[in-house]
């Protein structure tokens, strides 16, 4: 995207890089907003059919946004492109966030869906065909088993050595969920090698609206291979309530007790005796009960479980917005990384040359790879293991934009001798930025696992999400507020100042890495479970 609109759009890299930030911003930040109304009334199975359609028609009115239909000219240059272009671009982008974000916020969990009510309803056809199989054993008076020849020694002990009812039915959901698993391992092969022949094959297309218009075939296929199956899909799942409803329902009643007067604070709503904690006193007036009010949920009376885990989740705020800084700087890989190797010697050998969305590859691979971080350290404490790997993560990104400043700075030494640079030198920092992606992901994960109840995981995680969306528009503030200060930032890439940018970038995640020590040491972590030791 960012190539196109600087290259057939002729747009300046800040103006491009601006709406590739806010459009991937958008998209994680709605995340929590599409969680929401899945949890409270679609359920994850209506939004799959509304994100993939919603995919679907983006991207077909992406790839009629190019010069070659409806343009006053079919060169891709900045001359066709006329107002219809723009209307149609415009109008994509949204289609695109709604459907990137529905895919995010359900297809995992779809997934998980379909392989526990398989397992269940394989274990139920089990039992039903074991009910049929009583009357005519019994019908046929066949011997019990008791009554059956005596057994041999070896095949007595193997008797007793059998697994227990409740191990064979453990046994049993494995072995459901292994087949299931195993039924799906032929189409996330095909993901993926559709993924890299993809990402090799299509920069070989000059024609943009060719690109845009493979893409938009593909995900009409996909649409159609999945509303296909639907018949087959179990859809027991329904709609219990969103989370988030029960931490707004808790802080409108605290708020609103503000302005009554409460004369017993002891009497509270506690059906299930949870423990009160001593933080965010303000929010237990949601569980105290009134003399006329009766013991039922509503929007003035909650439980104290509920309280205690809306507290939970407000406690982790400072910490999950010191990762606004690990957005910004993750938002670079797809837009100020990419305009480098677009300005650089691609060529590798003779005529084969690296294709630019190899370098996102790469960085997907390092996001995925980095979980081994884990390895060394599963001698360390569950209660440090989460700030540790969000600290490492922190490190990796400030000497990403290191290594981005040192290259981009070499770059323009060797243009102003009319030289050129390899494409290769770009690859540390997309490894470096990579890992700090997966390795901060990591660690907030583990972090949220230990000290957010279950009930509110889900919220948090997308609150993640939210705010990770939030550091990739803060790149399109930040930029501005630098123009605003220097010249760095020229309409083309070689007449910026790019290193300085990228120093500054530096200088901000270290401060954001101090921030985070100091929220992170004042944090009161939850007792976490019990170590697993170096085992």
């Amino acid at each position: 995207m960012m190539n196109y609109l600087t290259t057939v759009w002729n747009l300046s890299i800040t103006h491009a890089a601006g709406i590739v930030n806010i459009f991937g911003g958008i998209t994680h930040a709605f995340g929590i907003v599409f969680a929401f109304f899945v949890d409270a009334f679609l359920g994850d199975f209506y939004m799959l059919v509304l994100s993939s359609i919603a995919n679907t028609i983006g991207l077909g009115l992406l790839s009629l946004s190019t010069p070659t239909f409806f343009g006053p000219c079919s060169d891709y240059e900045e001359e066709c492109i006329g107002h219809i272009q723009k209307v149609l671009f415009v109008s994509a982008l949204p289609l695109l966030v709604v459907g990137t974000a529905g895919h995010v916020v359900s297809l995992l969990s779809f997934l998980d869906q379909q392989t526990t009510l398989a397992c269940a309803s394989a274990e139920n056809q089990a039992k039903a065909e074991a009910e049929c199989k009583a009357p005519v054993l019994a019908e046929l008076e066949l011997e019990p088993k008791a009554q059956a020849p005596t057994l041999a020694e070896p095949e007595r002990k193997a008797e007793a050595e059998a697994p227990a009812p409740a191990d064979a039915k453990v046994a049993f959901e494995h072995k459901a969920q292994a087949e299931l698993l195993f039924s799906h391992i032929p189409g996330l092969i095909m993901v993926m090698v559709v993924i890299i022949v993809g990402g090799i094959l299509l920069p070989y297309i000059m024609s943009w609206s060719v690109r845009f218009g493979i893409a938009a075939i593909c995900a009409l296929t996909a649409t159609g291979v999945f509303l296909s199956g639907s018949p087959e899909y179990k859809k027991d799942v329904t709609p219990e309530g969103s989370p988030l409803t029960i931490a707004l329902r808790v802080v409108v009643a605290s708020v609103t007790k503000d302005f009554q007067q409460v004369t017993n604070f002891e009497q509270t709503y506690n059906n299930d005796d949870a423990q009160r904690t001593r933080s965010l006193r303000w929010l237990d007036k949601a569980a105290t009960k009134f003399p006329d009010q009766a013991m039922s949920k509503s929007w003035t009376l909650c439980t104290v479980r509920e309280v205690e885990d809306t507290k939970a989740s407000i406690r982790t705020v400072p910490m999950l917005l010191t990762l606004v800084g690990s957005g910004l700087v993750s938002s670079l890989a797809n837009t100020y990384f990419l305009e480098q190797a677009s300005h650089m010697d691609s060529k590798l050998l003779g005529s084969i040359k690296i294709q630019i969305p190899i370098f996102l590859i790469i960085h997907n691979i390092s996001a995925s790879a980095s979980y081994i971080y884990s390895l060394p350290m599963k001698c360390i404490s569950r209660k440090y293991f989460a700030p540790i790997g969000i600290r490492i993560g922190m490190v990796l990104s400030v000497l990403c934009c290191v290594s981005a400043a040192i290259v981009e700075a070499q770059r323009l030494r060797v243009i102003r001798n009319h030289g050129s640079m390899s494409v290769l030198f770009l690859l540390p920092q997309f490894v470096l930025v990579g890992a700090a992606d997966g390795i901060t992901n990591g660690g907030i994960q583990r972090f949220l696992k230990d000290q957010v109840p279950e009930s509110m995981y889900g919220v948090q995680f997308y609150f993640r999400n939210f705010v990770l969306g939030l550091g990739s528009m803060a790149g399109v503030l930040s930029v501005y507020v630098v123009g605003m200060v220097s010249d760095w930032f020229q309409h083309t890439l070689n007449k910026s100042r790019l290193d300085l940018y990228f120093w500054t970038l530096a200088g901000l995640s270290l401060i954001n890495l101090v921030i985070y020590t100091i929220v992170a040491s004042c944090y009161n972590y939850k007792e976490s479970p019990l170590d697993e030791g170096c085992a």
